[in-house]
């Protein structure tokens, strides 16, 4: 899969100041909700939560890829934050 089919240029964020982990993913949320009419941002953020306490989406050195399953999208979104 081409990454390009799944982050846009409208759901990239730079140089976001951020001090822990549930707040970084309250960004993320707020960003999917706000590209996508069909989802809400307590239900992005929830699904995120989620996944966490399932297992940290971290793998080294700052990097984490967060995910989460919504019900009823019809494709994938992500979410760039440099």
């Amino acid at each position: 899969m081409d990454i390009q089919a799944i982050v846009s240029l409208d759901c990239t964020e730079c140089a976001v100041q951020c001090n822990s982990k549930k707040r970084i993913l309250e960004i993320i949320a707020d960003i999917a909700a706000k590209n996508n009419a069909d989802i809400d941002q307590a239900t992005v953020l929830n699904s995120l939560l989620a996944r966490e306490r399932m297992g940290s989406t971290g793998i080294g050195n700052g990097i984490a890829l967060p995910h989460g399953r919504l019900a009823g999208l019809e494709k994938t979104h992500g979410h760039y934050r440099d």
